[in-house]
């Protein structure tokens, strides 16, 4: 009786992959930027620090798994509305693990701001930082 060498008699291994996904929405109410929208879906989660008096609202975008890999689908949407003023910024780097042979790993996001809406960086209060405001 002849068998197939070991590696080929082993059952195909399914890794686990995240599939989670975040929207937050802020909009110009009674004069000022409130939130308007918010879903949140494994591993993704939104955090809303308090702002410094002055300073608009805050979103920090994180994950709550142990990082990215191959295979994981995560979406993180921002949108801020027409006169809305936000910060909108991640917890810290994220860990991006190799993908396996044949893979790809293709990061998306999107912010959006209406023609009268602000966006602006984490890192807005480095005055290095290219993208701080003014």
């Amino acid at each position: 009786m002849l068998l197939a060498p070991m590696e080929d008699r082993r059952p195909a291994l399914r890794l686990q992959r995240a599939s989670g996904e975040s929207r937050v929405a802020f909009d110009l109410r009674e004069g000022r930027t409130r939130l308007s929208d918010l879903y949140q879906r494994d591993p993704c989660r939104v955090l809303f620090p308090e702002p410094e008096p002055g300073d608009p609202p805050q979103a920090v975008l994180l994950t709550t798994s142990g990082g990215v890999t191959d295979g994981d689908s995560l979406k993180m949407t921002v949108e801020i509305g027409p006169g809305a003023a936000a910060v909108a910024t991640t917890q810290a780097a994220e860990k991006v693990y190799r993908a396996a042979r044949g893979a790809a790993i293709a990061p998306s996001t999107s912010p959006s701001a209406s023609a009268k809406g602000r966006c602006w960086s984490g890192c807005r209060r480095r005055p290095s930082c290219s993208k701080a405001r003014a």
